[in-house]
């Protein structure tokens, strides 16, 4: 097993473990050091691994403001197609968050078990995930408009960061659903396919 391979299982029962102490006791109803104990890790291991206990609890989170990715979209690449760049770049980020071997997708429907069951279990966790979601369309606006040259507020940018965003979304629980059957990145691509189906003008129309 690869040192990578190991952080993301490692980060994945710290996880699992975070969300059953949020479901028994709350959010702020136990520490790090607890949180430690229940995973079988030292505490300096334990941050080590995740910087803080949101990200214990909610996992690591995706910076769309830095990284290679980000960086080759920003300056037009790698097509200079805005809509396919843009899924190439959530494709990469999803690839680097949940991996592409056979296990990743059942590694992601029960991490997705693990987010719904504490946001459901703390009004708290279910805020910061609400929070965490506005950041990463905030950034993806923002990268996007810096890319085609757009206002901050752009529409257009705004429309294509909350339309990715819901589709990413989606793939989650749909991966969650088939029980993990295929990488999340797989089920990605298969929902934007959907949603390029369902709003395909159709080539006539009956009058």
């Amino acid at each position: 097993m690869t040192e990578e391979c190991k952080l993301t299982e490692k980060r994945n029962r710290i996880r699992a473990e975070a969300a059953r102490l949020t479901v028994e006791r709350g959010y702020d109803g136990f520490t790090m050091d607890e949180l430690a104990e229940r995973v079988g890790v030292s505490r300096r291991t334990l941050f080590n691994t995740v910087p803080d206990k949101e990200s214990a609890v909610l996992g690591m989170e995706p910076d769309f403001r830095d990284g290679e990715e980000m960086a080759v979209f920003r300056v037009g690449g790698p097509t200079g197609r805005l809509v396919p760049d843009l899924l190439t770049m959530f494709e990469a980020v999803m690839l680097r968050l949940s991996g592409s071997d056979t296990d990743s997708g059942s590694r992601t429907a029960a991490n997705h078990i693990h987010f719904t069951e504490a946001i459901s279990a703390d009004p708290k966790v279910l805020a910061m995930a609400n929070a965490r979601a506005r950041r990463h369309e905030d950034d993806v606006t923002t990268l996007i408009a810096e890319r085609e040259g757009w206002n901050s507020h752009d529409l257009r940018a705004h429309a294509l960061a909350a339309t990715l965003g819901t589709l990413v979304r989606v793939a989650f629980e749909e991966t969650s659903r088939r029980c993990g059957s295929a990488p999340l990145v797989q089920v990605f691509r298969e929902t934007v396919e959907a949603f390029v189906d369902a709003t395909r003008e159709p080539a006539t129309i009956d009058v």
